[in-house]
């Protein structure tokens, strides 16, 4: 492309300040790179490429940058060979500050790594070993809490008790969530010292002011709403005239009238249509009454700040925790002498910014009198610590030399922390004040056929606007075709025709109402055959258009061709867990396919080979043993497996193999080539009789297959000694060599994949291995946590690049950014999104901060406080934006013929696919969609000029064609079926070939049973998330002691100490030790001698003696406190009643739902009546009488006065739980239950 636009035109010869705002396909590589060099070669003020900053989003991307600028000044010095400073630049192409940011940062802190008191020799962490570091240094900030015993130590607990139901996961999370965030932004520091500071407040002043500014948008997201439903709605006309007449900014009173109207309407509908009317108005009502909730009343305290109370002491403790895991970070990669990506920008921030004054340093000034033009690629995708970063090395005023190019459209890595609004503050900002800078759009598209822009501008004009995808889809946004010779050649023969296909897969199945969110369910759609189903629809219409020779573009020829199998792509929202089906199917097609499948470690082949290490690690794991058993490294048959199993039916597999190994290798037979079939394999006879085969058929049969097994695990165990030894001594790579060496593993893959594919991903995993063995080399357990940790990061390597290979490509719409190829499947469309980051007990919102949900006192059930209602909102609404863009990038790859793919369930597109009123969705609409499908099925009407779309199989609009493949049989579904090749009929060594099985009818009938398994829901789920069991012992066993154990806790505890008296000698024993100490005493002595302290030594005494109690047990007993219990009037009388008094009585007793909510205890919601869980405990004390229970529970908490009453408070369930259980084992009730405690001397009666 050597020529130039009107507007690329514009952006080059601009001055100061440009912001080149370029849609997809409209060249901006090509001006970003012509700018460049038009500076390079100005004859009156030229610029040398030392004095030029080019910054990129990847290292490729800066490659090509270098590459383009090198042909471009290349061409120049031909044009005018006499010119020896076009020589000089050339020279200075390969050294030029064109690169990531990052690597630039990397020179500078290595330039300045004495005012950074760094080590000159720093390394750079791989984002995946950054991630480990930090994940191991924060496991050692917990423990370090969970061990302590100070008031900091209990709040730890005490958060991790309150937001992760004893369990930290969920506070890690956040806790590296939050880390990561203000990392990205000028000053981590400031960010936090802001969020204290707010938490020191007594009354949540800005909560206040929230919720006013939360009303009112709410208030305009629903009269747009309301006023698109049908007028035959009465209420939605009631509920649109109150939003429309309330005040636009209303004040509390306003506020609160407004409410409680809409609460009103409520209560008012048509006589027999309140279901039907309500439906589409239950989330104003559930949402109005929330708000109506946190509005102030005299008579009853501020809802507002009974919340702040409530979560304000677990934020603080958390913003404590994630400062201090922020030094205990910094310090751990201090002393290995590594930074992550994070430090390059926040040390380069320390030599430019001047945070205290806000404005660059002296070192910043210089680099600014150095650079003259500042080259910013893929500006959408920066974040405030980079852009803090460019505006220091940048100037101002007249001299402004910044040149940014980016598309909001296309900013689609919020998940790497990437900040859109940056880039749109910068076009606002410049479209406000010219002097400022410029913003100059590109929408000239050089890429896509005409009717795929219309297609596109038709979509995004009616989706995409600031309130959802952050940009208004206007002139200045829509593609225009560029009508240049080759675009008017490309354009000629197909602009009637629609270059936009929709393959619809409609199945009968009901949708399953909830929304997981996760990002894995398919709306309304199996994951079992529907992934593969669905793949087989794209790959019968690629081997359609490949077989009709579908016409697509060439610029090398500068004319049209038949299409081939390297000019499509297949791009899905996430190839994982999807890229498997696509391989099967396109496998059955015969349609040669080149997947990243999310990774290299996603591969077939690198995923055997990373089994097998994992077994090499620790071979007691199932699921890669028997992937490794069942790979072409071992070979063994389904059939061989299951002979192995049917000899130990439980336990491990490893355990399982080794016995059969065992078992089957020292007998005459097997040396012979027989073996004697073992009693247990009597239901495998069984089968075999089944089939037809008699006894002497069955056991040569098994014989056969288990001399089979026998031999393959045999090899096995002898190379699996072998490797092991290699793996502990030498490196990951030296294993993998010898792995591949002995088993011919290459080999074998070269035979079966001759476009070398696969070998060559196998040599990228080892190169990975060796670069892991240079770099850190740790050992095999640490590289298992590296290939971990690179794919929970979705970073993994990607696979090999087999060039010239003609295959179709698929990869992820994030991996298909910047390319582009004439044929596109957009597949998968029905895929719901992942929505996660607006769910949790606790949401991080860039302008909120950390937005917790509120516990309810004495309940477990949280809700949500004023700010996590919006931040959860706001999150949901960014997701959904970054989604709508995803969809512009892969919709915008196409050039000759977009095809969009998708699966829903026939309910789903008739009830929720209403055409808008007024053709344009409403923003609350589209914020209700969960997939891409629910966007764009709604507008299919219009797209195709057809209402009655969906009573076709088949039809063409003027902007797409589309076909229905329905799974009733009607449609297309047969026809995908009879793509279906018959398998598993004779495979050699199968019980079922051997018994002349139909293993297709066989295979049919197990996909049936495990569709009708996949669809059935548990009926009790909510009893999934409850404890069967629970115990109730008064040890206080510290938080991470009581979530490895079976029984979870049912009572909130703090962890304070025991009494300890002055002089009191208790070193070593903790104060869960002393409490034992304590009740064993109790347990086990003579009462009668207790009544003194005297006497209550002489038995500690003999207690030592007999080696109840050790020397530092006796040491830490208050015998004060025990003697004055015993000659206390309680005390008396329990004693005369000795002869019914029960010590350590130990129960199991069966508790409700609802006598655990009796009690304040939390219970998992949607329990049923008819559930139980059963509780155990053991009562310190209790006196068992004809007619009634007395009950006491000894407490040995160092409290004063001031503290009973909530120690009182925290324990009565616990005690009050003991006496129903009591009350139940002995039939009599309970008549009085007592609590002790040692240290004040007190009983007090519950």
């Amino acid at each position: 492309m050597k020529y130039l636009t009107d507007n690329q035109s514009r952006a080059i010869e601009a001055k100061g300040n440009v912001l080149v705002m370029a849609g997809a396909g409209t060249g901006k590589t090509h001006t970003l790179v012509e700018c460049c060099v038009r500076r390079l070669l100005d004859g009156e003020n030229p610029v040398s490429l030392d004095e030029i900053l080019m910054v990129t989003f990847t290292e490729a991307a800066a490659g090509e940058m270098r590459r383009r600028i090198r042909e471009r000044l290349e061409q120049a010095i031909k044009d005018d060979p006499g010119n020896l400073r076009l020589g000089e630049q050339l020279a200075l192409v390969e050294t030029a500050r064109i690169s990531t940011l990052h690597s630039f940062c990397l020179e500078l802190v290595r330039d300045h790594f004495h005012e950074l008191n760094l080590d000159p020799q720093l390394s750079v962490l791989p984002q995946e070993r950054a991630r480990i570091l930090a994940t191991e240094t924060l496991e050692e900030v917990f423990e370090r809490h969970y061990a302590g015993q100070s008031a900091e130590d209990d709040a730890v607990r005490q958060l991790a008790m309150y937001y992760g139901k004893y369990q930290d996961v969920a506070v890690r999370r956040i806790v590296l969530r939050v880390h990561d965030y203000i990392q990205t932004l000028p000053s981590p520091r400031a960010w936090l010292e802001r969020q204290k500071t707010l938490l020191d407040h007594e009354s949540p002043e800005h909560w206040n002011a929230w919720l006013l500014d939360a009303v009112s948008e709410w208030r305009s997201e629903w009269i747009e709403r309301l006023l698109e439903l049908p007028p035959e709605n009465p209420n939605a006309k009631q509920c649109a005239a109150i939003l429309q007449n309330a005040p636009e900014k209303p004040g509390i009173d306003d506020t609160a009238a407004m409410l409680a109207a809409i609460a009103a309407v409520d209560d008012d509908w048509p006589k027999g249509r309140k279901t039907e009317l309500r439906k589409p108005l239950a989330d104003i009502f559930d949402e109005a009454e929330f708000l109506q909730s946190l509005m102030p009343c005299d008579q009853t305290p501020d809802p507002l700040k009974e919340d702040w109370d409530l979560v304000r002491p677990n934020l603080r403790t958390l913003l404590r925790l994630i400062e201090e895991f922020g030094e205990a970070f910094a310090s751990a990669k201090r002393e290995r002498g590594v930074v992550d990506f994070h430090d390059l920008e926040q040390l380069s921030l320390r030599l430019l910014w001047d945070a205290d004054f806000n404005r660059p340093t002296a070192i910043a000034q210089q680099w600014r009198s150095k650079l003259k033009y500042i080259f910013v690629d893929e500006f959408q995708d920066i974040n405030a610590a980079q852009d803090t970063i460019l505006r220091a090395l940048a100037r101002e005023g007249a001299d402004a030399n910044r040149f940014l190019v980016g598309d909001l459209k296309q900013s689609i890595y919020r998940f790497r922390l990437a900040d859109p609004r940056i880039c749109r503050a910068y076009a606002e900002r410049f479209a406000d004040d010219p002097a400022a800078g410029q913003v100059i759009p590109l929408n000239d598209n050089f890429r896509s056929r005409a009717a795929i822009l219309d297609f596109a501008n038709s979509v995004f004009e009616l989706l995409m606007r600031p309130e959802l995808g952050g940009v208004d889809y206007d002139d200045d946004a829509r593609l225009r075709f560029a009508h240049v010779s080759k675009g008017q050649q490309k354009d000629g023969e197909f602009h009637r025709s629609p270059c936009v296909e929709l393959l619809l897969r409609l199945t009968g199945r009901i949708e399953d109402a909830s929304d997981s969110g996760d990002g894995e369910a398919v709306a309304g759609v199996s994951q079992g055959g529907s992934a593969e189903q669905e793949a087989l629809v794209v790959g019968r219409r690629l081997a359609r258009l490949k077989a009709e020779k579908f016409q697509v573009w060439d610029d090398d020829v500068r004319g049209f061709r038949p299409v081939e199998w390297r000019d499509m792509a297949v791009l899905l929202r996430a190839p994982r867990n999807r890229a498997e089906a696509f391989a099967t199917a396109f496998d059955r097609l015969g349609i040669p396919l080149v997947s990243s499948r999310g990774g290299l470690y996603e591969t077939i082949e690198v995923s055997d080979l990373l089994q097998l290490l994992r077994v090499l690690d620790n071979p007691v794991q199932d699921i890669p043993l028997i992937a490794v058993l069942r790979s072409p490294i071992v070979g063994m048959t389904l059939d061989e497996l299951a002979v192995v199993r049917i000899d130990q039916r439980s336990g491990d597999y490893w355990a399982a193999i080794r016995r059969f190994h065992d078992l089957n290798g020292h007998s005459d037979e097997a040396s012979q080539g027989t073996s004697a079939v073992s009693a247990d394999s009597a239901l495998a006879e069984e089968s075999l009789a089944e089939a037809g085969l008699d006894l002497n058929d069955q056991r040569r049969l098994l014989i056969e297959i288990r001399n089979s097994a026998w031999k393959r695990i045999d090899a096995f165990l002898q190379r699996f000694s072998r490797w092991r030894r290699i793996a502990r001594r030498h490196s990951v790579s030296s294993c993998l060599e010898c792995v591949l060496e002995e088993t011919h593993y290459e080999d074998w893959l070269e035979a079966q994949h001759p476009s070398g594919q696969a070998v060559a991903n196998v040599r990228r995993f080892l190169e990975v291995a060796r670069e892991f063995d240079q770099s850190q080399g740790r050992g095999l357990f640490q590289f298992l946590q590296q290939v971990d940790a690179q794919v929970e990061m979705e970073y993994d390597p990607e696979p090999a690049v087999i060039g010239g290979e003609n295959a179709v490509r698929l990869m992820s719409v994030h991996q298909s950014k910047g390319l582009e190829f004439p044929v596109v499947v957009v597949a998968d469309i029905g895929r719901r999104f992942n929505l996660s980051d607006s769910r949790g007990h606790i949401v991080l919102d860039e302008e909120l901060g950390i937005c917790a949900r509120v516990r309810a006192r004495g309940k477990g059930q949280f809700y949500p406080s004023l700010p996590h209602w919006m931040a959860a909102r706001r999150q949901k609404r960014e997701s959904l934006s970054e989604e709508l863009r995803l969809l512009y990038v892969a919709v915008t790859r196409a050039a000759d013929l977009l095809i969009l793919c998708g699966s829903t369930s026939e309910k789903t597109a008739r009830e929720r696919w209403e055409p808008p009123m007024g053709g344009r969705p409403t923003t609350r609409a589209l914020l209700g969609g969960r997939c891409w499908l629910d966007w764009l099925g709604p507008l299919m009407p219009r797209l195709c000029e057809n209402p009655e779309w969906l009573e076709k199989e088949e039809g063409t609009g003027r902007l797409v064609r589309w076909q229905l493949y329905r799974e009733d049989g009607s449609g297309s579904q047969d026809e995908i079926r009879s793509e279906l090749p018959v398998m598993g009929r004779d495979v050699p060594g199968s019980i079922a070939a051997a018994a002349g099985c139909d293993v297709v009818a066989e295979f049919e009938a197990i996909c049936d049973r495990l569709e009708k398994l996949h669809n059935w829901q548990y009926p009790h789920v909510a009893a999934t998330f409850e404890a069967a069991k629970a115990s109730v012992s008064v040890l206080r066993r510290r938080v991470i002691e009581e979530t490895q154990t079976e029984a979870a806790p049912l009572f909130q505890f703090d962890a304070t100490g025991l009494l300890i008296r002055a002089g009191q000698e208790t070193a070593g024993l903790s104060p869960a030790e002393r409490g034992t100490a304590h009740h064993r005493f109790i347990e086990l002595a003579d009462l009668a001698k207790l009544a003194t302290a005297q006497g209550a030594r002489s038995e500690a005494a003999r207690l030592a003696t007999a080696g109840f109690l050790t020397p530092e047990e006796v040491n830490a007993l208050d015998f004060e406190a025990v003697s004055a219990f015993w000659q206390s009037d309680f005390g008396k009388r329990l004693l005369a009643h000795s002869e019914n008094l029960v010590r350590e009585l130990e129960f199991t007793a069966r508790f409700s739902p609802d006598d655990l909510r009796a009690l304040g205890v939390p219970v998992q919601a949607g329990l049923g009546p008819d559930e139980f869980i059963v509780v155990q405990g053991i009562v310190d004390l209790a006196v068992i009488l004809e007619d009634q229970l007395w009950i006491l529970d000894f407490k040995t908490d160092q409290i004063d006065e001031s503290g009973l009453k909530s120690k009182v408070d925290a324990y009565r369930p616990q005690v009050r739980a003991y006496g129903i259980a009591l009350e139940r084992t002995y039939n009599r009730p309970a008549s009085e239950i007592w609590l002790h405690f040692l240290a004040l001397n007190r009983s007090v009666k519950v």
